[in-house]
């Protein structure tokens, strides 16, 4: 009699685990459709390559890697953090260097058609010489339509001005799904250009 009812106890636990599992999965998917594959699409949380010209012309390879935050800090409740992106980013310029970013930023509706991500350097101090600042744009299945802000780096001092045609405003990022390896066959095509 005892088993059967310690049986019976560990049944109930694990369909009461499964359904808040489901439960869990059920509310992602609601709240962030944008970070599971749907109608025959890809998540938005993955590798993006691109191209782009500063607004003097010059040549940058991008690649970005995107994930949402998962994790409740403290315990459980509400999620406020549960909806960032983060992850990394690196450029490549026409001399080949590359600069590396850690990435946080946000959708700003449940559907990822308006994003805004943040760059901050990884290395410190940062190298001098122009640095992507901040990102901007939309999701739309296999494309993301962004838009990239630049400034100088000198120093500890990040630098724009009005009358810097790579600092003046934003200029068109278009990404696609790729792969660090697409973004190192794109770098190796600008060097020198």
């Amino acid at each position: 009699m005892r088993s059967r009812q310690v049986a019976v106890a560990l049944f109930a636990c694990g369909v009461v685990f499964g359904a808040s599992r489901l439960f869990s999965h059920v509310m992602d998917t609601f709240y962030y459709p944008w970070d599971a594959p749907a109608n025959g699409h890809p998540p938005l949380t993955a590798t993006w390559v691109g191209a782009m010209k500063t607004g003097s012309g010059k040549p940058r390879s991008v690649v970005f890697t995107m994930r949402r935050v998962r994790t409740r800090r403290g315990g459980g409740g509400r999620c406020p953090q549960c909806g960032a992106i983060v992850g990394s980013a690196t450029t490549c310029d026409e001399l080949g260097q590359l600069r590396e970013y850690r990435i946080s930023g946000t959708a700003e509706d449940r559907h990822a058609t308006r994003l805004h991500v943040s760059t901050f350097p990884v290395r410190k101090p940062p190298p001098d010489g122009l640095e992507l600042s901040t990102v901007r744009g939309s999701w739309s299945g296999d494309s993301l339509h962004f838009e990239a802000e630049f400034h100088w780096r000198k120093g500890k001092s990040a630098i724009s001005d009005t009358a810097d045609p790579d600092t003046r405003g934003w200029v068109p990022l278009p990404l696609a799904r790729g792969t660090e390896s697409d973004f190192r066959a794109q770098c190796a095509r600008i060097v020198g250009h």
